[in-house]
């Protein structure tokens, strides 16, 4: 007996390489000891998120590796304000 299995349209979670995540994951720590854990779920403006995108971009573009304040790479900083603006269009 053979079972169906309807997952075309599911997420292909096995895609994801999770180690990857890892410095995004940092930095999330980093605001959430400043802050408070989930603190960014609660509310952030799309265009401040994309500013904040932008000066870590243009930071990378200029030579800069290390963001001065959290001591983290800006691509790490990158990832989370990615990560931020997929969260609140979704609403």
């Amino acid at each position: 007996m053979s079972w169906l299995r309807y997952n075309k349209w599911k997420p292909k979670w096995s895609l994801v390489d999770f180690e990857s995540l890892l410095p995004m994951v940092r930095v999330l720590e980093f605001w959430a000891e400043k802050y408070s854990p989930d603190n960014w779920k609660k509310w952030l403006d799309k265009t401040e998120i994309l500013e904040s995108a932008m000066r870590h971009l243009t930071a990378m573009l200029d030579g800069e590796e290390i963001d001065k304040e959290s001591t983290l790479p800006h691509v790490w900083h990158l990832m989370c304000n990615c990560l931020f603006y997929s969260f609140y269009s979704k609403k």
